[in-house]
């Protein structure tokens, strides 16, 4: 609600609400919810864009716009993801999948393709899971799609370093020097800031972690879609590390920092994660009792993403 109320795209919204409302014909309504829902995912109202999406698809699919069905269908399929209910995001993929693999529009199938990808994750096929995105990104960079190639090559990265590999970012992050100047891409930028902490931090060298996960989080701060939760990321693993050197206060100052942004009913894996830290950084300062409590709260929300 403080984010809706202060963030500066409410003027957007209620002329949004408007042009629905008003909408002489069927195709206006179907952009106009389709905005609304763009417009929400901006504010992080992820539930809310995500019902507004699927909105928006039944509107396209009533005008026969099968392209535009399926593009609402994958954004939805993408919150639901974020919502971390994984069949909820793979039943709207497939619908999405169907109505755009036609072989013209190979930017949407590819998008899809990341849900397959993510399967596999979720079924703990990690080297399956790392080669499906290899070799999305590597697919992305043929048609251009530059940006969303080293996304995913990050996510390769990642992916390696979780099999106890250390990636080598030349490899899996192709042309990664042509997003640092564009002012649109700071997402990106901050995210290869993440990866560069964790692989600073595996090296032993807390500085250099330290240094980039305060650059990612600049980044972040930037980013207007999708800032919020990496923002939320960066102050868990920067509250990680000064926990462990023994920076305690400063440790719990960044995760009251990282609970505003986020809602267990928005985010519930990102809300455990947060309370994870927290017991972890009660934990390292002595005090046992509180750290099993917050441990026990974060695994009541992991045991409602199970069921």
């Amino acid at each position: 609600d403080f984010i809706r109320t202060n963030h500066p795209s409410d003027v957007e919204l209620a002329k949004v609400y408007r042009l629905i409302q008003d909408a002489p014909t069927a195709k206006t309504r179907a952009y106009g919810l389709h905005l609304h829902a763009s417009i929400l995912y901006s504010l992080n109202s992820v539930s809310e864009a995500e019902s507004a999406f699927v909105s928006a698809a039944d509107q396209w699919k009533n005008l026969g716009e099968k392209l535009l069905q399926g593009a609402a269908l994958s954004s939805a399929a993408h919150l639901s993801d974020r919502r971390s209910d994984f069949n909820r995001a793979q039943e709207l993929a497939s619908r999405a999948k169907d109505l755009v693999s036609d072989g013209h529009h190979r930017y949407f199938e590819l998008r899809l393709m990341e849900f397959a990808c993510r399967r596999l994750l979720s079924e703990a096929m990690l080297t399956d899971y790392v080669k499906c995105l290899d070799r999305l990104s590597k697919e992305y960079l043929e048609i251009d799609e530059v940006a969303e190639s080293v996304s995913v090559g990050i996510d390769v990265a990642h992916g390696l370093r979780a099999m106890g590999k250390t990636p080598d970012v030349a490899v899996f992050l192709p042309k990664v020097e042509s997003f640092f100047g564009d002012p649109g891409l700071s997402l990106l930028r901050g995210r290869y800031y993440f990866l560069a902490a964790d692989l600073a931090y595996d090296s032993g060298s807390l500085a250099d972690a330290m240094l980039n996960l305060q650059r990612a989080y600049a980044e972040f701060s930037s980013a207007q879609k999708d800032g919020e939760r990496w923002r939320v990321n960066a102050l868990v693993k920067i509250a990680n590390l000064l926990s462990g050197i023994g920076l305690h206060q400063q440790a719990f100052s960044c995760l009251q920092d990282a609970l505003l942004y986020v809602s267990a009913r928005e985010a519930p894996s990102r809300m455990a994660s947060i309370l994870v830290a927290l017991a972890s950084a009660f934990n390292n300062a002595g005090h046992a009792d509180k750290a099993e409590l917050w441990y026990s709260r974060a695994e009541e929300i992991q045991r409602m993403l199970v069921l």
